[in-house]
């Protein structure tokens, strides 16, 4: 998947040039954000402000990344604290 490749309306991701692709991606979940990982060592960071945008973006990689490309990031977990 190229970089220049639009996923969601209004942020297209950065090009460093025209043979820069995706090798992997870290999806964070809590943060509704993606760590996109170049195969020439570029990192670009995508956070969607909207969760119909983060299910955009989660759709469209998921059904164009193979699986061992894709990452999910550690969930933020705070445990409850009883007084």
């Amino acid at each position: 998947m190229p970089y220049n490749t639009k996923v969601i309306k209004g942020i297209t991701t950065h090009t460093m040039n025209n043979t820069e692709c995706v090798q992997g991606i870290v999806i964070d979940i809590c943060s509704r954000s993606f760590l996109l990982l170049g195969d020439q060592g570029d990192e670009k960071f995508v956070e969607c402000d909207t969760i119909d945008e983060f299910m955009n973006v989660l759709n469209y990689v998921t059904q164009n990344l193979e699986d061992d490309q894709i990452e999910y990031a550690d969930l933020a977990v705070s445990p409850f604290l009883h007084k």
